[in-house]
């Protein structure tokens, strides 16, 4: 049987990070394997960040299934340590919802304050070092603002433009929040958003009541950003799926109105082959038979080329093309020319050959 899995690189996690995932997500009889297979290979004290923030649902597994390892005590620690930085970061969310709800800013928050609040057994099993809300476009600007008079500030030294899906922040407590005007930088378009905000549900938080999309926007929205994570997204989109009724019927109208059905439907293969989800497979059929364009194919294939200008470029036209009207030529140059918070056409070739000078740059360092 041929697999339907994309080749390895576009938001698949590593064979080694595999292992892990088995680990926190196996019953006993395949997770004390992969694990044990994993420390063969690998030290606790030399692991990638993303990797190391799957230790503390590893531990909560093994405690769940009576697995008893020599590593349990330093799991523990690293534990307790994401749950105070976590407790921390909740505090400054917490802050922020009740700051902007104080001057009428609607806030939804997003990707993985919600699946940690409401999904994960506790939040300390998902440790984060930001959070993501998302504001309406209409009041976007007054948010940052707001962000601004209360002593946040741009988290990079590149000025945010109009048409950027979201902009970093922090405080001075180093806590850091995306604040988004788009949920997806892929549909940078705010009536795409409308649905997530109709339809989504309350929960408390830090002594207050903030809004979230319901289970099955948030998968779709895991899924759609797995070519941006190539870890975390699987342990939410498993957690969601096995805690929650998801509206398969919906998900799959997302990922056609959005012309993101690649993406839905290799995230989803992927942990129905790897982690047996328990998706119906008319699901997968149904998305199998949403017609892919060219561009969303190339778009898909260009996450793994990000240092290249011209993948890059592509995925921008891709985005653009996403917003209602945009079919001229003329569009997308003008969509540059605010990317770059640009004054004219003329600037975009210097531009773009900045961008990829000072990105060469960095990936030297």
């Amino acid at each position: 049987m041929t697999s339907n899995l994309p080749k390895r690189g576009v938001g698949l996690p590593s064979e080694s990070q595999e292992l892990l995932l088995t680990a926190a997500l196996g019953d006993a009889d395949v997770a004390l394997p992969a694990w044990n297979q994993w420390r063969e290979q690998h030290e606790l004290n030399d692991l990638d960040n993303d990797s190391r923030r799957l230790l503390p649902l590893i531990g909560y597994n093994f405690n769940q299934t009576g697995i008893k390892i020599p590593d349990a005590a330093t799991i523990s620690s690293l534990t307790r340590l994401g749950l105070v930085r976590n407790k921390l970061l909740f505090k400054s969310l917490g802050e922020v919802a009740r700051l902007l709800g104080q001057h009428n800013i609607d806030v939804l928050f997003i990707k993985g304050v919600p699946v940690a609040i409401r999904d994960y057994p506790y939040p300390a099993l998902r440790p984060m070092s930001d959070g993501d809300i998302l504001i309406r476009a209409a009041q976007f600007n007054r948010a940052i603002e707001i962000f601004k008079e209360a002593g946040w500030m741009y988290a990079s030294d590149d000025i945010p433009s109009e048409v950027h899906h979201a902009v970093p922040m922090k405080n001075t407590s180093h806590q850091e929040l995306d604040v988004h005007r788009f949920a997806l930088g892929e549909c940078p378009y705010s009536k795409g958003d409308e649905t997530l905000w109709r339809s989504a549900v309350t929960v408390p938080f830090e002594g207050i009541t903030i809004q979230v999309p319901n289970p099955t926007d948030l998968l779709f929205l895991t899924c759609v950003n797995s070519v941006h994570s190539p870890l975390r997204w699987v342990l939410d989109a498993m957690i969601l799926i096995r805690g929650n009724e998801i509206d398969w019927p919906r998900l799959i109208k997302h990922a056609r109105h959005r012309k993101l059905a690649l993406v839905t439907r290799s995230a989803l293969n992927y942990i129905v082959e790897k982690y047996a989800a328990p998706i119906p497979p008319q699901v997968l059929k149904t998305l199998h038979s949403i017609p892919v364009s060219w561009l969303e194919k190339h778009e898909y294939e260009s996450w793994e080329a990000t240092d290249s200008q011209l993948a890059r470029l592509l995925l921008r036209y891709a985005a653009y093309r996403r917003v209602q009207g945009s079919q001229h030529p003329i569009g997308f140059l003008n969509h540059l020319r605010r990317h770059g918070n640009l004054n004219s056409y003329h600037e975009i070739p210097l531009w773009l050959l900045r961008a990829a000078t000072q990105r060469s740059h960095k990936s030297a360092e």
